[in-house]
């Protein structure tokens, strides 16, 4: 019982360090992010599945993966109580409304057949190309998104409102930013809707029913050293510790203690009357008793079941992988525009193939650029960052989204590199600009452009009309950004694998050249 507060105490520290992690815009919040991110299961076998370079980053996923597997094989699903911040929230959800659960949670026993399905649906899709249910369902991904969608809002008019009170003071505090995309927001909500009352009434119903993570590790809990033990003998099945278990792990009928399930949230020592649960080596006997969690399957059922599942798989894998790509908004000419992905992310392909839609880059973009896909990349990628130029382009000096991102689907580069990575090309549409329909001076596009990709050039009354050289562009979007046309005159089109730019320097002599040509910028 010692540890329980102990296990508590841990488990809110890691919890509020996730949230200042995710919600910060600091220096700190951001090597906290980094850092981590790096302890969850999906992301960081993602990103030791990537290229392997003997950084830091790597190390440090490397030990805490390692970490967690002898902890559960020692101590069972350890991970699931104390590392996980979604299974904290839902922790920290169910001590405030302990009112609402005086009679305890109804136990569901032989649920293993939902996880498993769940299970070997995402693992088969994965190997098929397809992260959509390990994007959907992963632990992490799902609790960040739920932070950016419903926290996150609520820190824009809090940072207006001390903006307010301490510019009387002659002090300026950052103003936070915020732009809903509905689909996201509207999944996030109907997420959220659903989870919050069969957490209340049921426990840790994810946990134990859907959460992939959680029944990969449960594979391993099985052979755990240590566990929650029922004496047999002393057990009355009274019912006590089936009622307080949050994730269905107590048969008290059988007094058994499922350790696939069991989290070690130590509920059940503490309601027991005769002590006859407790926490300790696991006997040989006890371990023979525990085999078949479910009732016994027939020979027709079980051939019925795997028919069925090979049938769902199949059709999933061929609707997330034949589905037709869509762009949110289609170029000036009705056109596809491709998507474009961050620099470090190597190209469309490998970039959805190894994101797992945390939205950590895009909570962190100080572009806003980063915003969540739609069918951009498929269905197959749904919900995985985008980069919207409408919304904000992709600041030349910033490597962040490379630096965070916990899956390694954007690989860290240096500052120097990605000044000449190109995710994509510049494109011009002459019969949209308003040079040539309103006859107005603009040239926004060429004066924020990083690379002079985009210059102007005299065109007719004195006006400068855009041109540009796809060879110099990076496709940091400025230019599409800086364009007042609603249906934008200029715009990146994405490439599929990026490529390398040339880099020149244009000196202060050419642009006096130009600027006497007659023509203002």
């Amino acid at each position: 019982m010692r540890w329980r507060p102990l296990r508590r105490g841990l488990s809110l520290i890691i919890l509020l360090l996730f949230f200042y992690a995710l919600l910060g815009r600091t220096d700190v919040s951001n090597e906290l992010a980094r850092n981590l991110s790096g302890t969850q299961v999906v992301p960081g076998m993602m990103r030791l599945l990537g290229p392997w370079s003997l950084n830091r980053e790597f190390l440090l996923t490397f030990l805490s993966l390692l970490l967690i597997m002898v902890f559960t094989l020692f101590f069972g699903r350890v991970y699931c109580s104390l590392i996980c911040p979604l299974g904290i929230s839902q922790d920290c959800l169910l001590m405030i409304s302990r009112r609402l659960r005086a009679r305890g949670y109804k136990a569901f026993h032989n649920t293993h057949w939902v996880r498993y399905t769940v299970f070997f649906l995402s693992l088969l899709l994965f190997f098929a190309g397809s992260l959509i249910l390990l994007n959907l369902l992963d632990p992490f991904s799902v609790w960040s998104r739920l932070v950016r969608e419903i926290l996150l809002p609520l820190t824009v008019p809090i940072s207006r409102g001390l903006n307010t009170i301490l510019n009387s003071f002659g002090f300026y505090f950052p103003l936070a930013d915020f732009s809903f995309f509905l689909p996201v927001s509207g999944f996030v909500f109907l997420f959220l809707l659903l989870l919050i009352p069969f957490t209340l009434l049921k426990g840790r119903v994810y946990c134990s029913w859907i959460c992939p993570v959680g029944t990969f590790l449960g594979f391993f809990s099985l052979g755990s050293r240590y566990s929650v033990n029922i004496d047999k003998e002393q057990c009355s099945a009274c019912g006590f510790c089936e009622r307080v278990c949050k994730t269905g792990s107590i048969n008290a009928k059988e007094k058994r203690v499922n350790r696939e399930l069991c989290i070690l949230c130590g509920n059940c020592l503490q309601v027991c009357p005769g002590r006859a649960i407790g926490f300790g080596r696991v006997k040989k006997i006890l371990a023979g008793g525990e085999k078949g969690p479910g009732k016994k399957i027939s020979r027709r059922s079980f051939l019925k079941n795997l028919c069925g599942f090979f049938f769902s798989a199949t059709v999933l894998v061929s609707t997330t992988s034949f589905f037709p790509r869509k762009r949110r908004v289609a170029d000036a000419q009705g056109g596809e525009i491709k998507p474009a992905t961050p620099p470090g992310s190597l190209g469309i392909v490998r970039f959805s193939s190894r994101c797992v839609s945390c939205h950590l880059c895009i909570s962190k973009c100080p572009g806003k650029v980063l915003q969540p896909s739609l069918l951009e990349y498929g269905l197959s990628g749904i919900f995985q960052p985008v980069m919207d130029f409408k919304k904000g382009f992709c600041e030349y000096e910033c490597t962040l989204c490379g630096e965070i991102c916990p899956a390694g689907a954007i690989l860290p580069v240096s500052a120097e590199k990605k000044k000449t990575i190109q995710i994509g090309r510049v494109e011009f549409i002459k019969e949209k600009c308003v040079v040539e329909t309103k006859g107005t001076i603009c040239g926004a596009c060429a004066e924020v452009c990083p690379t002079h990709a985009v210059t102007l050039e005299p065109y007719r009354e004195g006006l400068g009309l855009p041109v540009t050289e796809q060879e110099l562009c990076i496709g940091c979007g400025s230019c599409e950004f800086a364009c007042p046309v609603p249906e934008k005159a200029i715009f990146v089109q994405g490439l599929e694998v990026h490529g390398t730019a040339k880099v020149i320097t244009r000196d202060f002599t050419e642009v006096l050249e130009v600027k006497d040509k007659g023509f203002p910028f």
